[in-house]
């Protein structure tokens, strides 16, 4: 459920990246399926993850999905000049640790 709710918050928040996932075939689904189920605790430094969890535990879930949409959004530049399926595979699989401020 979290994952077809996320698709439609990323369908209609960003939609290029959105339509660019989709064009080029790439189910990122695959990668936040576990940034969901273990609330990002091996994809972000641990400052960040301190913040994530301190805000998941104050609000809530939609913690999840603001701040998976923020990762997107941060990198939405990076990702759109990636033309090809693997790289944009490979990219999002380590992107999140190369986020160093919260």
């Amino acid at each position: 459920v979290d994952q077809r709710v996320f698709r439609d918050l990323m369908s209609e928040k960003l939609p290029r990246l959105h339509t660019h996932f989709e064009q080029y075939k790439v189910d990122y689904t695959l990668i936040t399926f576990n940034w969901f189920l273990v609330v990002f605790v091996d994809s972000v430094v641990s400052d960040i993850l301190f913040k994530i969890w301190d805000s998941f535990l104050y609000e809530g879930p939609k913690v999840i999905f603001r701040f998976a949409l923020a990762l997107f959004k941060y990198k939405e530049e990076e990702i759109l000049k990636l033309q090809d399926s693997m790289s944009i595979f490979k990219y999002l699989r380590y992107f999140t640790r190369t986020i160093l401020d919260a």
